[in-house]
């Protein structure tokens, strides 16, 4: 019985097992075949057709878009496929253009969750878009309002799939973006290659994400390898373009929204900066500039942390700074610190080198090459300013240093030494104010040395500078000081200090400074040429903005000035100058005033003052000058005694007052202007007492005025009451006075000499001058005209040994322009008779005398013809003669007349001369003059050097007749001797011995008197040394008569021959009838007439 009872329970859980196991094999049977059934039917229905049937409509109505592709698929395991993807927008839409234009990829896929399925409801959590090109165009949204749209077409879309997007996974690979944006005025184009976008893991909890905030999960990550980024801006005048490579990436972990962890890296190189098609800037890869950051993010505490932020230009840091911010979606609160970094100074220098090649750098060598500027211990902290809260507000504490920077630049010719400078600032900002900022600067150095252009080193010891200040919340400064402490800066110590402190206003301000400078050494000075030292205080006090007050002094010792004419030094006295002033302004520094300024300088110059200078929307500046006073006896005195020496005995008087005003108005693009100069010089002795010369009352009266408008003019007077001669006997010459008036027009293109007159009554003398000065900036043109006129019918007396009588007149007139000069002048005497030095007089001079020549003013030199102005077939008087009528009508012929001229012992008398004056040349056609009983007559050439007028060529042929030789010798009488019968010809250049002189031509004495030819050849030869000589005079002396005396001119020698008429009783012959004796320089000549002239004198 138990046997059998097992063997049915057995059998009974055999069969329960039996009948589970079928169900549950049924069950799946069923589910894989249901699962079968769908994925049949998803395949059966999901045909790309239909696909695209659904599809299309979806996004039409999202994107307002057209979508293309060419290949789409389904997969049970993968999910959907699409291939060759086009989504093209519709700008004729109804509604706001979507901002993407076009889209393009290579390929999308679409994965989905299984479960949702049974739901029918098709999930996609996986998103794969790859080498997507996508253009995005962001146009003005003109016109009406999206409500005031007309609705778009309303064609039934067939019946859509129950998609729905819960992504857990999205890949955007090799992407290329394009935006492009423009309106009326600007076009702008943007472009970035090779962009992946990454998300994983993402869960976001279904209801309220809020409340189930630490369920939202993911994994963001955006990458851009080798990137080209480009951006361009076009507009109607102006165009930018900038390109680069960018390699960056920026990681998000979100693992709730209280801890959200984020870090990004970005590098920039291969940048260009094109403006305007100009090239502004372009690197490589040598010149990468790169940001870093990372952080923490808490969106339920609105609270942000990024631990380091760190800015690097070629690798290197040159900020590195932490940034926390807390109620970032209400009131936002900021703290940041710059906590290390530096920019190297030797890494600036390599990038201005390189990047500003046209800037002319030097070469500089740094003693520390670690030296940097940094910004390092910098922060801020605060709530960003809002107009909702007033009482926002952000810190600030900046501070800029550089530490023991020193450097040499271009090998020694200018450097400086342990260079430190500290600039610190704080305060805050509110919503449209600052309020209460400090600044403060620190500057110090050990010591300096600069080369400028064209002068020596400038040297100085160390240099300390110290500025506090601070402002309120009107920016009206609270307080200041300033301090400079610079030593032995060209050999001066200069020290400075100034306080001041603000009131409620800043009319209100006052305050109180000082500079000082002892012992300036001015031979330290660049090309100095005086040696002393210079000395200077100058105080500032400001009361109010209404009183301000400074003084200054200025002291030297006794100078020395060096002068390259002289081998000694020029010593002057102590010079003292002391200014004091008194002016005010107002707030904005736009009105202004001097009230006074008083100047005095030792006690020859004192001086004062006022002025006003209003700055606004019309610019005004108004000055006058109440007195300047120049003592003439004090400046005398003062002179160094160089200058006083030469004038020993010299005294002189009297002051000169110097009075005037001026005005300047700039409004806009007008500036009028007008100026009043008045220089009066009181009635001042002059007394020349080792010249024997005294002038009595000098005056000068002198006004000059212009004005933007009618222009300008100036009144110039001179007058000396009495000038007194007392070199041999007393000569007085009274009320002498010259005067000028001139006229200015057009900006002072033209000027205008209307009137000018000189008086000198006693010398029986008057003047006028007029002229005019046209476009003087441009072209510069000058006319002038000057007539004098003297008519002494009785002999005045100049000094005791020059008289004169007669009447004289002088007409000029003078033409310029840039190039030439053209002079034509005239002179007429009548009666003119001069007593000279010397036993020398000049009587009844009767001349009209007329000149024309022109000036190269570039060159400087004289303008002319080759060609002779008389042309006659042969140079002798006879032909001048015959054609002098024709000459006299065309030409304008100068005429002198000399009744005699007396000089010792010897006298000329009945000179006459016919010359044509002008074109570089002097042409005497006929002169003719009685001398001892006979004349002498001819003509004479000068043609001037035209760049060197003692270059002048000159051409003589003269004639001598009927000469009584004995009365050339002294105390000889009128029937003495026998007559001189002579002819020269004699043509040349030059008339300067030491620069060389070229003489040829002939002198041929045909008739002299023995004893006259024996006085002749004794001069030649006055120490008897030249046997020739001497052979001649004794032959002329055993009865020899000379029939003919023969000179020769080759080359500026002369080689003299003597002819004999032989006596019948010497029985020797001459070879040839006469004597050839040795040459002679012409220079001997010369030399000779001018030693007499010396001996004369």
């Amino acid at each position: 019985m138990t046997e059998q009872h097992l063997d049915n329970h057995e059998l009974k859980k055999r069969s329960a097992l039996s009948r589970i196991g079928r169900f549950l094999l049924f069950s799946f049977a069923l589910f894989f075949l249901l699962i079968g059934l769908l994925v049949t039917g998803l395949l059966l229905y999901l045909t790309p057709k239909r696909i695209e049937h659904h599809l299309k409509p979806i996004v039409a109505e999202a994107v307002q878009g057209d979508l293309q592709f060419s290949i789409a698929h389904f997969n049970i395991f993968n999910g959907f496929v699409f291939q060759n993807i086009s989504l093209q927008s519709r700008p004729d839409s109804g509604n706001i253009p979507f901002p993407i234009k076009s889209l393009r990829a290579k390929q999308a896929s679409l994965k989905y969750s299984f479960k949702p399925l049974l739901k029918k409801q098709l999930v996609i959590n996986e998103v794969l878009i790859d080498e997507p090109q996508i253009e995005l165009e962001i146009s003005p949204i003109i016109g009406d309002t999206i409500e005031s749209r007309p609705a778009a077409d309303s064609a039934v879309a067939p019946a859509a799939l129950p998609v729905s997007f819960q992504l857990e996974r999205f890949r955007l690979q090799n992407a290329d973006i394009v935006v492009d944006s423009q309106n009326s005025t600007t076009a702008q184009h943007i472009f970035l290659s090779e962009i992946n976008l990454f998300m994983d893991q993402v869960h976001l909890p279904k209801g309220q994400v809020l409340d189930q905030d630490s369920l939202i999960k993911g994994q963001f990550s955006l990458q851009l390898k080798k990137s080209n980024i480009l951006f361009t801006q076009k507009s109607t005048h102006d165009s930018m373009l900038f390109a680069g490579v960018l390699d960056a990436t920026f990681n998000l972990n979100l693992h709730s929204l209280e801890n959200i962890n984020f870090n990004g890296a970005a590098q920039l190189q291969n940048i260009e900066l094109h403006a305007n098609d100009q090239k502004l800037l372009q690197t490589d890869e040598s010149f990468p500039l790169s940001f870093a950051l990372g952080g923490l993010l808490n969106l339920q505490q609105e609270r942000a942390r990024i631990d380091s932020i760190v800015f690097r230009v070629q690798n290197i840091p040159w900020v590195k700074m932490n940034l926390q911010a807390d109620s970032l979606l209400h009131r936002p609160y900021l703290h940041g610190r710059f906590f290390a970094g530096g920019v190297p100074v030797a890494q600036l220098l390599g990038l201005a080198i390189e990047f500003v090649p046209e800037l002319p750098m030097p070469d500089i060598y740094l003693h520390n090459p670690n030296a940097e500027i940094s910004i390092a211990g910098s922060e801020f902290s605060g709530n960003i300013p809002d107009s909702t809260d007033a009482q926002s507000r952000l810190s600030w504490s900046f501070q800029l240093g550089m530490e023991k920077l020193g450097a040499t630049i271009n090998r020694g010719e200018s450097f400086i030494q342990n260079l430190n400078l500290i600039a610190t600032s704080s305060g805050s900002v509110g919503y449209n104010k600052i309020i209460s900022p400090k600044f403060e600067l620190d500057v110090h150095y050990d010591s300096l040395a600069l080369t400028l252009p064209q002068v020596d080193k400038v040297f100085s010891g160390k240099m300390g500078f110290k500025l506090n200040t601070g402002l309120n919340d009107n920016l009206i400064p609270s307080f200041a000081h300033l301090a400079l402490s610079l030593h032995n800066f060209l050999g001066a110590d200069i020290e400075a200090e100034m306080s001041a402190a603000g009131g409620s206003t800043l009319q209100r301000i006052k305050g109180r400074g000082n500079l000082s400078v002892i012992n300036f050494d001015l031979s330290q000075l660049p090309a100095s040429q005086a040696l002393g030292t210079v000395s200077a205080n100058m105080e500032l006090q400001i009361i109010t903005l209404d009183s301000i007050k400074a003084t200054m002094s200025v002291l030297t010792d006794s100078l020395l000035l060096k002068s390259p004419e002289q081998n000694q030094p020029m010593q002057l006295s102590p010079l003292s100058m002391n200014a004091s002033l008194l002016a005010s302004t107002d707030e904005l520094f736009q009105n202004i005033q001097l009230h006074q300024l008083l100047v005095k300088v030792n006690h020859f110059f004192s001086g004062e003052m006022d002025a006003s200078l209003r700055l606004n929307q019309e610019t005004s500046v108004r000055g006058q000058i109440n007195e300047m006073i120049l003592d003439h006896a004090a400046l005398l005195e003062w002179l160094p005694m160089e200058i006083k020496k030469p004038l020993e005995g010299f005294h002189i008087n009297g002051k000169t007052r110097l009075t005037g005003d001026m005005n300047l108005d700039i409004q806009g693009a007008d500036t009028s202007y007008s100026a009043a100069v008045q220089i009066v010089t009181s009635p001042t002795d002059l007394d020349f007492t080792f010249e024997n010369l005294f002038i009595k009352n000098l005056q000068i009266n002198s006004e000059a005025e212009i004005d933007s408008k009618s222009g300008g003019k100036l009144d110039f007077v001179l007058s000396i009451d009495s000038t007194l001669s007392t070199v041999t006997e007393p000569l007085t010459f009274l009320n002498n006075k010259i005067g000028l008036h001139m006229t200015m027009k057009d900006n002072f293109q033209y000027i205008n000499v209307d009137t000018g007159y000189v008086s000198l009554p006693d010398l029986k003398t008057f003047g006028f001058i007029a002229g005019s000065v046209s476009d003087l900036i441009n072209n510069p043109q000058i006319n002038a005209h000057m007539e004098f006129h003297q008519a002494a019918k009785d002999t005045l007396v100049v000094t005791k040994d020059i008289r004169f009588k007669g009447e004289n007149d002088i007409v000029c007139f003078v033409g310029t322009n840039q190039n030439t000069a053209h002079l034509d002048a005239r002179l007429k005497a009548k009666d003119l008779s001069f007593f000279l030095p010397n036993n020398t007089r000049i009587s009844r001079i009767n001349a009209d005398i007329s000149l024309s020549q022109k000036i190269d003013l570039q060159e400087m030199m004289l303008l002319g013809s080759s060609q002779p102005i008389v042309k006659t077939p042969s140079a002798g008087l006879i032909d001048y003669f015959l054609y002098r009528n024709y000459y006299t009508d065309h030409i304008n012929k100068s005429r002198i007349s000399i009744r005699r001229v007396e000089v010792g012992e010897y006298q000329v008398e009945n000179i006459t001369l016919e010359a044509y004056l002008g074109n570089g040349r002097i042409e005497i056609p006929s002169f003719l003059f009685d001398v001892y009983g006979g004349n002498i007559g001819g003509q004479l050439a000068i043609v001037a050097g035209m760049d060197n007028i003692l270059d002048a060529e000159y051409k003589l042929s003269a004639h001598f007749s009927g000469i009584n030789s004995a009365l050339l010798l002294p105390a000889a009488k009128a029937d003495e001797g026998g007559i001189i019968t002579a002819h020269a010809e004699i043509q040349g250049r030059g008339i300067d011995v030491e620069q060389g002189i070229d003489i040829n031509g002939y002198f041929n004495i045909t008739e002299i008197e023995s004893k006259v030819a024996d006085n002749l050849l004794r001069s030649l030869d006055p120490e008897g040394k030249d046997s020739g000589i001497r052979s001649t005079r004794i032959l002329i002396n055993r009865g020899f008569k000379p029939r003919l005396f023969q000179f020769e001119i080759r080359h500026s020698y002369c080689y003299p021959a003597v002819y004999f008429d032989q006596p019948w009783y010497f029985p020797v012959r001459l070879s040839g009838g006469g004597l050839e004796l040795s040459r002679i320089p012409i220079a001997y000549f010369l030399n000779m007439n001018q030693t007499s002239s010396r001996s004369a004198e």
